[in-house]
Protein backbone atom coordinates (compact mmCIF):
# COMPACT_ATOMS: atom_id res chain seq x y z
CA UNK A 1 0.00 0.00 0.00
CA UNK A 2 2.88 2.36 0.86
CA UNK A 3 4.54 1.91 -2.36
CA UNK A 4 1.37 2.18 -4.29
CA UNK A 5 1.34 5.87 -2.30
CA UNK A 6 4.44 6.61 -3.46
CA UNK A 7 3.66 5.84 -7.07
CA UNK A 8 0.21 8.27 -6.88
CA UNK A 9 2.23 10.95 -6.09
CA UNK A 10 5.10 10.73 -8.45
CA UNK A 11 5.52 13.85 -10.84
CA UNK A 12 4.88 11.49 -14.03
CA UNK A 13 2.05 9.82 -12.40
CA UNK A 14 0.62 13.23 -11.44
CA UNK A 15 0.80 14.82 -14.94
CA UNK A 16 -0.12 11.82 -16.68
CA UNK A 17 -2.89 10.95 -14.65
CA UNK A 18 -4.27 14.65 -14.48
CA UNK A 19 -5.76 16.27 -17.95
CA UNK A 20 -4.38 19.68 -16.73
CA UNK A 21 -0.98 18.90 -17.68
CA UNK A 22 -1.50 17.48 -20.99
CA UNK A 23 -0.58 19.43 -24.09
CA UNK A 24 -3.13 21.95 -24.95
CA UNK A 25 -3.60 20.40 -28.63
CA UNK A 26 -4.72 16.88 -27.25
CA UNK A 27 -6.98 18.08 -24.19
CA UNK A 28 -8.88 20.54 -26.59
CA UNK A 29 -9.49 18.06 -29.43
CA UNK A 30 -12.53 16.59 -28.27
CA UNK A 31 -13.63 20.12 -27.04
CA UNK A 32 -13.58 21.43 -30.42
CA UNK A 33 -16.14 18.48 -31.81
CA UNK A 34 -18.15 18.89 -28.68
CA UNK A 35 -18.06 22.99 -29.17
CA UNK A 36 -19.14 22.10 -33.23
CA UNK A 37 -22.27 19.68 -32.22
CA UNK A 38 -23.68 22.25 -29.70
CA UNK A 39 -23.53 25.31 -32.07
CA UNK A 40 -25.15 23.43 -34.84
CA UNK A 41 -27.87 22.10 -32.03
CA UNK A 42 -28.55 26.23 -30.54
CA UNK A 43 -27.85 27.73 -34.41
CA UNK A 44 -25.34 30.14 -32.61
CA UNK A 45 -21.14 30.23 -32.56
CA UNK A 46 -21.64 31.93 -29.32
CA UNK A 47 -23.92 29.86 -27.44
CA UNK A 48 -21.75 29.20 -24.46
CA UNK A 49 -21.67 33.16 -23.79
CA UNK A 50 -25.20 33.24 -22.12
CA UNK A 51 -23.71 30.96 -19.20
CA UNK A 52 -22.39 34.21 -17.82
CA UNK A 53 -22.79 37.13 -19.51
CA UNK A 54 -21.17 38.92 -16.90
CA UNK A 55 -17.53 37.43 -18.03
CA UNK A 56 -15.55 38.50 -21.66
CA UNK A 57 -16.87 35.81 -23.93
CA UNK A 58 -18.76 33.78 -21.41
CA UNK A 59 -15.66 32.28 -19.87
CA UNK A 60 -14.69 30.42 -23.07
CA UNK A 61 -11.18 31.83 -23.78
CA UNK A 62 -9.22 34.95 -22.93
CA UNK A 63 -10.67 36.79 -19.79
CA UNK A 64 -8.72 38.85 -17.73
CA UNK A 65 -8.94 37.61 -14.38
CA UNK A 66 -8.10 40.96 -12.50
CA UNK A 67 -11.91 42.30 -13.90
CA UNK A 68 -13.42 38.99 -12.77
CA UNK A 69 -12.46 39.40 -9.30
CA UNK A 70 -13.31 43.18 -9.29
CA UNK A 71 -17.12 41.80 -9.58
CA UNK A 72 -16.01 39.22 -6.63
CA UNK A 73 -16.39 40.84 -2.57
CA UNK A 74 -12.57 41.59 -1.84
CA UNK A 75 -13.00 39.10 1.18
CA UNK A 76 -13.61 36.00 -1.25
CA UNK A 77 -10.08 36.52 -2.73
CA UNK A 78 -6.25 36.99 -1.74
CA UNK A 79 -5.06 40.90 -1.35
CA UNK A 80 -4.15 41.74 -5.40
CA UNK A 81 -2.04 43.85 -7.17
CA UNK A 82 -2.70 44.79 -10.76
CA UNK A 83 0.27 45.65 -12.97
CA UNK A 84 -0.12 46.90 -16.13
CA UNK A 85 2.71 45.99 -19.32
CA UNK A 86 5.57 48.10 -18.67
CA UNK A 87 4.77 49.32 -14.94
CA UNK A 88 7.74 50.73 -13.45
CA UNK A 89 9.43 48.22 -11.27
CA UNK A 90 9.66 50.99 -8.33
CA UNK A 91 5.99 51.38 -8.02
CA UNK A 92 5.25 47.64 -7.83
CA UNK A 93 7.31 47.39 -4.81
CA UNK A 94 5.98 50.16 -3.30
CA UNK A 95 2.67 48.40 -4.03
CA UNK A 96 3.12 45.69 -2.46
CA UNK A 97 4.52 47.83 0.38
CA UNK A 98 1.50 49.78 1.24
CA UNK A 99 -0.61 46.59 0.56
CA UNK A 100 1.68 45.02 3.85
CA UNK A 101 2.07 42.02 0.95
CA UNK A 102 4.65 39.89 2.25
CA UNK A 103 7.25 37.00 0.27
CA UNK A 104 6.79 34.64 -1.05
CA UNK A 105 3.74 36.39 -3.79
CA UNK A 106 2.11 34.58 -6.65
CA UNK A 107 2.39 36.38 -9.58
CA UNK A 108 0.18 35.39 -12.98
CA UNK A 109 -0.62 36.78 -16.30
CA UNK A 110 -4.14 38.55 -16.52
CA UNK A 111 -5.13 36.40 -19.24
CA UNK A 112 -3.58 32.92 -18.88
CA UNK A 113 -4.13 29.40 -19.50
CA UNK A 114 -3.78 26.61 -17.26
CA UNK A 115 -1.48 27.86 -15.25
CA UNK A 116 0.80 29.09 -17.85
CA UNK A 117 3.10 31.63 -16.56
CA UNK A 118 2.22 31.38 -12.91
CA UNK A 119 4.86 31.64 -10.60
CA UNK A 120 5.94 31.80 -7.08
CA UNK A 121 8.21 34.73 -6.08
CA UNK A 122 10.39 33.85 -2.78
CA UNK A 123 11.99 37.91 -2.72
CA UNK A 124 12.57 40.97 -4.72
CA UNK A 125 15.09 39.45 -7.06
CA UNK A 126 12.23 37.20 -8.25
CA UNK A 127 9.60 39.55 -8.57
CA UNK A 128 12.67 41.58 -10.72
CA UNK A 129 12.94 38.80 -13.11
CA UNK A 130 9.51 38.17 -13.06
CA UNK A 131 9.05 41.52 -14.21
CA UNK A 132 10.97 41.58 -17.23
CA UNK A 133 10.18 38.55 -18.71
CA UNK A 134 6.71 39.80 -18.01
CA UNK A 135 7.26 43.43 -19.35
CA UNK A 136 5.23 43.92 -22.37
CA UNK A 137 1.93 41.74 -20.43
CA UNK A 138 -0.62 42.76 -17.66
CA UNK A 139 -0.16 40.73 -15.01
CA UNK A 140 -1.06 40.29 -11.11
CA UNK A 141 0.40 40.17 -8.10
CA UNK A 142 -1.18 38.02 -4.85
CA UNK A 143 -0.27 37.16 -1.37
CA UNK A 144 0.22 33.47 -1.66
CA UNK A 145 -2.60 30.99 0.02
CA UNK A 146 -0.62 28.16 1.75
CA UNK A 147 -3.15 25.63 1.43
CA UNK A 148 -2.80 22.47 -0.64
Amino acid sequence: MDIFNKIKRAPFFIKLTNWEYWPMNITYIPVIFYYLYLSLKEKSLGFFAAADPGIQFGGMRGEPKYEILQKLPQEYYPTTIFVAKNSNIDIIINNIKNKKLQYPLIAKPDIGERGMGVKKLHNQEDLIIYHNLMHDLDYMIQAFVPYD
